[in-house]
């Protein structure tokens, strides 16, 4: 579907389509368009989207060893069913925003790790969502409560569990039960194996 914009006296009217509400202010922005970040199409062939892939991977690396977190805070991921943690992962900074994402479910398991000041961490910030060439976003605006963070890194001590029912207004009568498994865990940085043992 195409967008409308009026034209008045040779120039553009303001595209309402484009105006987000951040923080009870308007700011309009062009948003990012993800397939274009990665420079794919539907005719794109596999090994180029491949090592589009790839690119973005080696990027997303060399960003881990510049930024770190500025505090202790704790992290979440909502699952379906319990797994092992690993890899990278898209978690929350918020524990609502998390389980909303499998609002959908009777059952799930909510992660909440315990990251520590100066572990890396990669923000989803208003530079992902935005352009923002107008500079009218305030700085540290929370676009997205999200972070991307490599979990084959650490090392998980779990600290404990407990198990608790949290409801959901389904419609204008009826309520959804939702039973969250919470695991928390604290977390260490694996020690490099790179060094030859004498």
């Amino acid at each position: 579907m195409r967008q409308k914009v009026s034209i008045f006296f040779g120039g553009i009217a303001d595209d309402q389509t484009k105006i987000k509400i951040l923080n009870n202010q308007k700011h309009r922005e062009v948003e990012k368009d993800k397939y274009n970040v990665l420079n794919i199409m539907p005719q794109t062939e596999l090994s180029v989207y491949i090592d589009n892939l790839r690119n973005c991977l080696n990027l997303v690396k060399e960003a881990f060893c510049k930024i770190t977190a500025v505090q202790q805070m704790s992290l979440y991921l909502v699952t379906n069913i319990e797994i092992e943690l690993e890899n990278l992962q898209i978690l929350h900074l918020n524990q609502i925003k998390a389980i909303e994402e499998k609002e959908n479910k009777k059952e799930v398991y909510l992660y909440k790790i315990n990251w520590k000041e100066n572990m890396q961490i990669l923000y989803y910030s208003n530079i992902i969502f935005f352009d923002n060439f107008n500079k009218t976003l305030p700085v540290g605006m929370e676009v997205s409560d999200e972070v991307l963070v490599n979990l084959s890194d650490y090392i998980f001590e779990e600290t404990g569990r407990k198990t608790f029912k949290m409801s959901k207004l389904q419609d204008e009568f009826s309520y959804k039960i939702i039973k969250v498994n919470v695991i928390e865990y604290d977390v260490k940085k694996k020690i490099s194996t790179n060094k030859k043992e004498n």
